[in-house]
């Protein structure tokens, strides 16, 4: 499957799962299962802006990575925000600095794991080329 339709289904199960969350519907699904981890909600807020800065890096970082990287990381952090700021204006929401912290933790550690795989394929092409004087696919 190419990079485009996983980061489309990506992009797809971010909105439902935003709209889910937002409709309240949650809660009750939480009490019901009496699940009581604290701050688990956190861990998503991670995770769910992490893989997208991920994804995006990985699919539309290819040319002018340096501009596009720049970009793709400030509209995610772009994104998150405006997201946790617009549930100040939902009954079953509240704004939170810590899971907007969260999403730039997310953001921040997901931007680096992208960085230092590309920089090791760099280095393996690189050396590569020195060693047997013959180019390898990144």
């Amino acid at each position: 499957m190419n990079k485009y339709k996983i980061l489309a289904i990506y992009l797809a199960i971010i909105l439902f799962t935003i709209a889910v969350v937002d409709s309240g519907i949650t809660v009750h699904f939480r009490q019901w299962l009496r699940i009581q981890i604290p701050n688990l909600d956190k861990l998503g807020h991670f995770l769910g802006m992490g893989i997208l800065v991920f994804l995006l890096l990985n699919a539309f970082a290819k040319e002018k990575p340096k501009t596009r990287i720049i970009l793709i990381i400030l509209f995610t952090i772009s994104l998150a925000t405006m997201e946790e700021f617009s549930q100040k204006l939902l009954q079953y929401r509240s704004f939170q600095l810590w899971d907007l912290a969260a999403n730039y933790l997310g953001i921040l550690s997901f931007s680096i794991a992208f960085l230092l795989i590309k920089l090791s394929k760099n280095l393996k092409l690189l050396e590569s080329l020195i060693i047997n004087n013959k180019p390898t696919t990144p």
